[in-house]
């Protein structure tokens, strides 16, 4: 995450295991927590999810995301970056800084 203007520095420990586990270190010093759940060299493809994050930091609950590179019909990559996630309140009635603009 390196390219992220946000993220300062990425700590990791585990390697591509499944439960190996990374800190992205933000600007503005908050702390994302994340970990590997799935790493498949062969298809070029790794499922991740947020373990914790302060919700202030980042305003979402339940964070997962898939990432696959697969080969494109021009000789390049085709990169597919699937997240999913619940608002930072997944409850009726957030506190007003969590609340979303309609």
């Amino acid at each position: 995450m390196s390219w992220h203007p946000a993220v300062i520095k990425t700590e990791g420990d585990g390697g591509n295991s499944s439960g190996a586990m990374r800190v992205l270190m933000l600007a503005n010093d908050g702390k994302i927590y994340e970990i590997l759940e799935k790493y498949d060299s062969e298809k070029h493809s790794f499922f991740y999810r947020i373990e914790k994050v302060d919700v202030k930091v980042l305003p979402v609950t339940n964070y997962s995301s898939w990432f696959n590179i697969a080969p494109a019909e021009d000789g390049g990559s085709v990169v597919t970056w699937k997240g999913a996630f619940y608002r930072g309140f997944p409850n009726n009635e957030p506190p007003p800084e969590l609340q979303e603009s309609l």
